[in-house]
């Protein structure tokens, strides 16, 4: 393994191990301990190779946390405050709010996902997917036929990948149903769960095709999806992985646009073309974000 092949191997565990320990103290000396090189050394190699300070990657990770729980949990702002190890909630409201430019109470009322100044989890030497803005939706509708399968996450895995999950839900849906794999549709709604730390998931399988929709079986159900604003987003390869579809869309696209998610259902549709190339369209319902600053208690 030559040297600069073994820099991105050490900077990515140490990523993983930052990304396990957002909720726990955090600073330079522990971080350096972790790795086994100096602070001075090891800030240079970091910041070479993510492009971002230490510090930096964990505050804007920090921050990103904060925003699911208050979108996507009922857990009370000192809590979240306390949980991501700021010093009080005096400080954890004045380091969002320089942030996102709103106080942390509005941000949970809005109820949109706003990633402004939010940063991805880092994965080294991944490339991005090459995804094509298809269209600004207004007032649409969607009905699927198929079936609903619910799981739960803890609230610290909602930006790792679903699949494994997914997968096997899949595979019984096609199984049960008889549905060919080659084409079908995917819906998923994400709300607060027993506790404060996890978020549940209602995932939906089915098909929007009104012939394929005449024979199905009869323990399957409609769903009816409005989506008063959206954005559609198209990908063609040989292979998609929608998690990277996803993460793309939320923390780059649409804050080009100066848009979050709603959190309402958002919408995948999956073919094959004759040249056995996925296609996958991701469709998010989504709401302008005016970042003005403005004085909100």
């Amino acid at each position: 393994m030559n040297s600069e092949i073994y820099h991105y191997y050490i900077i990515g565990n140490l990523i993983s191990w930052i990304e396990d320990n957002l909720e726990n103290e955090l600073n330079a000396t522990i971080i350096s301990n972790k790795s086994g090189y100096s602070i001075n050394y090891l800030q240079r190699k970091f910041k070479r190779i993510t492009g971002h300070s230490i510090s930096e990657y964990v505050r804007r990770r920090r921050i990103f946390r904060a925003t699911l729980y208050l979108c996507l949990t009922g857990k009370s702002i000192a809590a979240i405050s306390k949980r991501l190890g700021y010093r009080s909630s005096s400080v954890f409201i004045h380091l969002f709010k320089k942030n996102f430019l709103t106080t942390p109470l509005a941000y949970r009322r809005n109820k949109v996902l706003d990633l402004f100044n939010a940063l991805p989890r880092i994965e080294l030497m991944k490339e991005r997917p090459n995804i094509e803005i298809d269209r600004h939706i207004e007032n649409e509708e969607i009905t699927l036929y198929g079936k609903t399968y619910n799981y739960t996450i803890a609230v610290t895995d909602f930006d790792k990948p679903h699949y494994p999950i997914r997968k096997v839900f899949r595979e019984n849906f096609f199984t049960d149903t008889g549905f060919s794999s080659d084409n079908y549709c995917t819906a998923a709604w994400y709300s607060p769960s027993f506790d404060d730390q996890h978020i549940d998931v209602s995932y939906f399988i089915g098909t929007d095709d009104i012939a394929v929709m005449n024979s199905c079986p009869e323990h399957c159900k409609y769903i009816t999806m409005q989506f008063k604003n959206a954005k559609s987003f198209k990908c063609t390869d040989h292979i998609i992985n929608p998690y990277d579809i996803i993460i793309d869309v939320l923390f780059r696209i649409l804050k080009e646009y100066n848009e979050g998610w709603t959190t309402a259902w958002d919408f995948e549709r999956f073919g094959l073309t004759d040249n056995n190339r996925v296609t996958l369209e991701y469709i998010i319902p989504v709401r302008y974000i005016n970042k003005q600053v403005k004085n909100e208690h």
